[in-house]
């Protein structure tokens, strides 16, 4: 009796198992492709973490400033056309209200880059500066920033464009023993 209810427990488990790998094996044909593009694993070196949450929050803010700056860069001009084709009071007040926006988010990127630096070589990752970078460093659609910003948001992790280290934004353990 207990070997019977065994075995037909095995049978059901096998047949669960057999279902998510039959669901697993199209999940992972669907993001393959996906996953090649955007996601990397993290690198196998050792990584250098940050002191503390606030900083991790730090480089978080600054990294969605920095693409809400580049979404205003191209939306602004967009907004300034659209009012130049169409003239009316709306599109006018759209174009002013992108432009204010645009202003506003460049202040405010620079502001939290500025603060958020590497913890190596003390550069301001997400600032835009005309230092020499590493010869490693990648760019997505021409900028430098976009592609740590990338890293921040979505590895968790950000290689820096000046000194080549990889950073994963985790609390590094501190030492108790003095």
């Amino acid at each position: 009796m207990i070997s019977s209810t065994y075995s037909s427990d095995l049978s059901i488990v096998a047949v669960i198992k057999n279902h998510r790998t039959e669901d697993t094996l199209a999940d992972h044909a669907l993001t393959s492709t996906v996953t090649q593009l955007f996601w990397q694993p993290p690198p196998a070196d050792v990584m250098h973490r940050l002191p503390s949450i606030a900083i991790i929050w730090r480089f978080r803010i600054a990294a969605l400033l920095v693409w809400c700056y580049f979404i205003t860069l191209f939306g602004s001009p967009l907004g300034m056309a659209y009012a130049l084709l169409e003239p009316s009071f709306a599109s006018m007040l759209v174009a002013i209200i992108l432009l204010i926006a645009f202003i506003i988010s460049g202040i405010s990127q620079w502001l939290a880059a500025m603060r958020a630096k590497c913890p190596l070589c003390m550069m301001p990752v997400l600032a835009a500066k005309n230092c020499v970078k590493n010869r490693n460093a990648r760019k997505f659609l021409g900028s430098y920033r976009l592609q740590v910003a990338n890293s921040i948001l979505f590895k968790n992790y950000f290689r820096c464009p000046f000194c080549g280290e990889p950073t994963e934004l985790l609390v590094r353990e501190r030492n108790t023993q003095r």
